[in-house]
């Protein structure tokens, strides 16, 4: 099964890459980029993520689309899939509205997915900061809703930063997450990345995969209060965790 979910993830991959480097469907779109990448995740309750992933971006006129494809393989989800579609159109000088959407599937999150909707302006080149709206959904009836905002910046030549806060309602708990970024242009075609962060009930809104032991714990904690008031001290404090959060990923660029 591992065998045949690696291969699977490495013809999707190469699809990708094929369709970056094609030259008729650029002059067609207008500027396509293709990126190939693999990220290592730690996320909450010792969450960890391996995932290859892939895309495209294309501009026509006022919008760019990007669309990718990821694997994962995870010690609380197990193997699974994410399809990603990200939409930006202008619609004021310097004021991009953006929509942005993830499905997933495979051995614990088929039907699971999650989307960020809001404006993003561009405060000058190459520097934008975001203020979304974002929801997490999946078929164990777990919930969450939130605001985030993000902005980036480049730093010096070759070297670019971002930082990602959101304050969320998840399973009748509120969490928050913050997230710094640095990405390393090596050369025209190699990138670095990494951040860290910190998660206080932090839900499937952020991150690379939704973290199922936490999601599993704060639902827990949620049924216990059913009918009968609250619930009690001792799983609430249970269901409330804190943890740091860390990715390190390699970008190859089309």
């Amino acid at each position: 099964m591992r065998i045949r979910s690696a291969s699977t993830a490495l013809a999707a991959l190469t699809a990708l890459a094929v369709l970056g480097l094609d030259a008729g469907a650029a002059r067609a779109l207008g500027p396509v980029n293709a990126t190939l990448g693999i990220d290592y995740y730690h996320g909450p309750e010792s969450q960890t993520t391996v995932r290859p992933m892939g895309e495209c971006e294309a501009e026509v006129d006022s919008f760019s689309a990007t669309v990718g494809a990821s694997h994962f393989e995870d010690n609380q989800t197990g193997h699974a899939w994410g399809i990603t579609a990200t939409l930006k159109g202008l619609v004021a000088p310097r004021l991009r509205m953006v929509a942005a959407g993830t499905g997933f599937a495979g051995d614990s999150t088929h039907g699971a997915w999650r989307a960020k909707l809001g404006p993003e302006w561009t405060l000058a080149p190459e520097r934008t900061i975001g203020v979304f709206a974002v929801h997490y959904d999946d078929r164990f009836g777990n919930r969450a809703s939130g605001v985030e905002t993000d902005f980036d910046t480049p730093l010096v030549p070759r070297l670019s930063g971002s930082m990602a806060v959101a304050v969320e309602r998840s399973n009748g708990l509120t969490g928050e997450d913050a997230t710094a970024t640095l990405a390393w242009n090596l050369s025209d075609v190699f990138e670095l990345t990494g951040d860290l962060g910190v998660s206080h009930n932090g839900s499937g809104l952020t991150g690379l995969l939704p973290p199922r032991g936490l999601l599993q714990k704060q639902q827990g904690g949620r049924s216990s209060g059913k009918g009968g008031g609250p619930p009690s001290t001792g799983t609430s404090t249970t269901a409330t965790v804190t943890s740091a959060t860390a990715l390190i990923g390699v970008r190859v660029h089309f």
